[in-house]
């Protein structure tokens, strides 16, 4: 007989997957540790970076290079990029994103589902008042994507973030759902990196 909780339920709520983030955190493994599961806890770059390097690990939304640059676009709206899908069977755990304003502020990190209007939510992420590059890790993550999906996220502030001016965008919409533009239109583009695990 199977003793009780040793299935694939205990698995699950283990999180057992194959990146582990606090193995990684040194100056943020306090906050980590103390955060609920699903919450998103803010990360030194040092630790993302580290994450980053992990071979089982993958980049995907905003590249490095376009992440620190600045487009603005509307409160409540969504965008999602043209670049770097996150390919099916990973999972999302981590994120980079640039603050323009040195105002908090609710981000919303998206993967595509089964069409662009059918988002998946990676929960949601309170800011600090901070501006730059942040970094922000998943606690307890358990999205994983079942198709090739693009990155995508929502903000609650009109110019608080920013992301690779000039870059085409896969879909954007506005703050009532409806589609705005595709492809390298009014300036809207992705303020978003992922990182995603086998």
């Amino acid at each position: 007989m199977k003793r009780a909780g040793r299935g694939i339920g205990a698995r699950a709520r283990r999180n057992v997957f194959p990146v582990n983030p606090a193995a990684y955190l040194t100056t943020s493994l306090s906050a980590y540790t103390a955060a609920a599961g699903g919450d998103w806890v803010q990360i030194t770059g040092t630790e993302y970076a580290a994450m980053a390097a992990d071979t089982r690990v993958g980049k995907y939304g905003q590249s490095d290079a376009n992440l620190g640059t600045y487009s603005s676009y509307g409160a409540n709206y969504t965008i999602m990029g043209n670049e770097s899908p996150v390919p099916a069977n990973r999972y999302p755990f981590a994120c980079a994103l640039h603050q323009v304003d040195a105002a908090s502020q609710t981000v919303r990190p998206k993967i595509e589902g089964a069409s662009p209007t059918g988002l998946v939510s990676l929960g949601s992420i309170t800011t600090p008042a901070t501006a730059g590059v942040l970094y922000f890790v998943w606690k307890n993550y358990s999205v994983k994507t079942v198709q090739t999906s693009y990155v995508a996220s929502w903000q609650s502030s009109k110019t608080s973030l920013g992301g690779g001016s000039g870059v085409s965008v896969k879909v954007a919409f506005n703050e009532v759902g409806s589609v705005i533009g595709t492809g390298n239109t009014n300036g809207y583009s992705l303020n978003m990196q992922l990182l995603a695990s086998l």
